[in-house]
């Protein structure tokens, strides 16, 4: 039998014919591996595509980006590495973290050792890694690289579960601040849609009929010549879903260029990176019931952006 000689191929599925299982398409593709091969690579979780694993089942769409690792190479090693985390309270049961923006939080497909996971096997020991996932120990939510703010991680096990349900039952409370391109016209507002993977650019998000239901509230706090600072109250913890709300609503977020931001819009003003925060997390302790809240401001840059800025008159 052939094996994978190669630590990456990246293809592109333009000779796609619509939606179709990937082990079929890349059978067909690679006629040196068998198809028993190529099931064999996705059950070991060796094959992505836009950034996300496959399984044996999985479709695949025209366009889409396929990664195809090293089957015999293990993914990124959980090894402890002492990067430096501005805890905001930690004790037996959890921890709360307040990431920078830039921080990954747990390996996956072309990340490093320089993600959450890394800095909490450090600060926690290898005990840590027997929580939750054994790809992500500790995480019970997770926010995208880009956005900055509170994070909460669990410590044990049964700290996992409890705190999987919290999030499950919607008992956490959960605000955000961002800037979004424009002045919406009205002071407040609700988005209840339907979210799920974007049919053709899978790497997204996109409001769909037959998606998964998400709410956030949101309210102007100021407005700025060209763009608005909101806070983001989210009632479900779907994925991209403030990004995609307010893209929905027509105010993309400052520096979200994956959902419509345009660089032209501020030409003169630097925007580091999607201006998404983390402000407050609320819930209640898993072992000792006790109301827990935290509140972080926003980080140096996302303040920079908004210094520069004239209000709107």
């Amino acid at each position: 039998m052939s094996s994978l000689s190669v630590k990456k191929i990246i293809l592109r599925a333009d000779s796609c014919s619509g939606n179709v299982r990937i082990d079929k398409y890349l059978a067909a593709s690679f006629s040196q591996f068998t198809r028993g091969e190529i099931q064999k690579w996705l059950e070991k979780g060796s094959i992505f595509s836009n950034g996300e694993v496959l399984n044996p089942k999985s479709r695949i769409y025209k366009g889409d980006t396929i990664e195809i690792l090293d089957a015999s190479k293990d993914k990124t090693s959980l090894s402890a590495i002492p990067i430096p985390l501005e805890v905001e309270f930690e004790d037996d049961s959890l921890m709360v973290i307040n990431k920078p923006s830039g921080m990954v939080v747990h390996p996956g497909s072309n990340t490093g050792n320089d993600t959450l996971v890394h800095a909490l096997i450090a600060h926690c020991g290898d005990a840590i890694k027997g929580v939750g996932d054994k790809d992500r120990p500790g995480i019970v939510h997770r926010l995208d690289k880009d956005t900055s703010g509170l994070i909460v991680v669990a410590k044990n096990s049964d700290c996992h579960s409890k705190l999987q349900s919290l999030f499950s039952n919607r008992e956490v409370y959960k605000e955000y601040e961002c800037l979004v391109v424009g002045h919406p016209n009205k002071d407040s507002g609700v988005v209840e849609v339907f979210m799920g993977r974007h049919p053709t650019a899978r790497v997204k998000m996109a409001v769909l009929e037959t998606g998964r239901y998400s709410k956030t509230e949101w309210s102007v706090l100021k407005k700025y010549e060209k763009f608005s600072h909101l806070l983001c109250r989210i009632h479900t913890g779907r994925t991209h879903q403030i990004r995609v709300h307010m893209q929905s609503i027509g105010h993309s977020i400052l520096g979200d260029q994956l959902y419509g931001y345009k660089t032209k819009f501020l030409p003169n003003t630097q925007i580091p990176r999607f201006l998404l925060h983390a402000k407050k997390l609320a819930f209640r302790h898993p072992k000792f019931g006790k109301e827990l809240e935290f509140s972080v401001p926003v980080p140096e840059d996302f303040q920079e952006v908004l210094s520069r800025a004239k209000l709107y008159k």
